[in-house]
């Protein structure tokens, strides 16, 4: 007998005395092949789960609202809200800061009604009010208040809610609020000056998502100074720890000085309060001074005509 016929033959036993287990086993295998080819392919149900927690920051930088401070703090801000949902404005008004009174409504009630009124008429059901960040012990909160018809129609999309930033602070030993991202003003008083330009930085304001500078620029010379009149990319940045940020508002605003002109401008750049970066210089990057200019000079003519063309930097430490 050959090789081949042992083999086969060896083969042929094996399978009279085993085949029946095998077949078995290898049904056992099938069955639980599919069935957990089938639990992978189920579209299981999440499990829900709530994290929520108004009391954690977002941002972490700067650290919790302290215990002793949760309470009124938490208070202060579900006054407020109660306040303005109820149309109770001289009582919200005068939750307000110096400060926000001054910059946002310029100290005038009838306009912080305006804003109470365009908002809380329409989105004046619940609000959730989640905190943000806390600097400087101001602490930020991100208010989220719903539209009345949320209840009816079940949705929690944007066009059914209203958003915006809210600090408290203390101001005189009593907590304030800061609304509509606003959150104060801080006097600097830094001046600087050359052979062509005087320039005040008196203060800048701050809002949770943009600083604003204001400035007093003089031009010095008998002759017409173009500071920026959006002909030259970044003619005005602001340099926050080494990086170089466009003033937004020059892009409808220009400064061009007249002989001996002064002008009080506000300078605005974007930058988040709780970003933890240093402003440290504004700069005037293409100062063009020209003996004669007209309003319709393109910036080769400016160049051609200016007898300087400079840059200046003015620090902010």
């Amino acid at each position: 007998m050959t090789f081949n016929s042992k083999l086969t033959l060896a083969i042929r036993n094996f399978f009279k005395k085993y085949g029946k287990i095998l077949f078995i086993v290898f049904i056992v295998w099938l069955i639980i092949f599919l069935f957990n080819t089938y639990l992978k392919n189920i579209q299981r149900e999440p499990i829900a789960t709530n994290t929520y927690n108004p009391d954690n920051p977002v941002i972490e930088y700067g650290g919790s609202i302290p215990n002793s401070e949760k309470e009124p703090v938490k208070n202060t801000l579900d006054t407020y809200l109660k306040y303005c949902k109820n149309k109770q404005y001289e009582n919200a008004y005068n939750m307000l800061t110096d400060d926000c009174k001054k910059y946002m409504y310029e100290n005038n009630i009838t306009n912080f009604q305006e804003y109470v009124d365009n908002i809380f008429s329409t989105y004046n059901s619940y609000s959730y009010n989640q905190n943000y960040s806390n600097v400087d012990n101001k602490y930020i909160y991100d208010v989220t208040i719903l539209n009345s018809n949320i209840l009816a129609t079940g949705t929690t999309g944007g066009y059914d809610s209203y958003k915006e930033k809210i600090t408290i602070v203390n101001e005189n030993g009593t907590k304030k609020i800061a609304n509509q991202g606003y959150i104060d003003n801080e006097e600097i008083g830094i001046e600087a000056e050359d052979d062509y330009l005087r320039i005040k930085i008196a203060s800048k304001d701050m809002s949770y998502s943009r600083v604003g500078y204001n400035l007093e620029i003089t031009n010095k010379t008998t002759r017409t100074i173009v500071v920026s009149d959006k002909q030259a990319s970044k003619e005005v940045t602001l340099n926050v720890d080494g990086e170089y940020r466009t003033a937004n508002n020059l892009d409808i605003e220009n400064i061009i000085l007249e002989p001996g002109e002064t002008q009080t401008i506000q300078l605005i750049f974007d930058k988040y309060y709780d970003s933890n970066r240093n402003d440290l210089e504004i700069n005037f990057n293409y100062i063009r001074v020209l003996n004669n200019y007209n309003e319709n000079m393109a910036l080769e003519e400016q160049n051609a005509a200016a007898i300087r063309i400079y840059s200046y930097n003015v620090g902010l430490k």
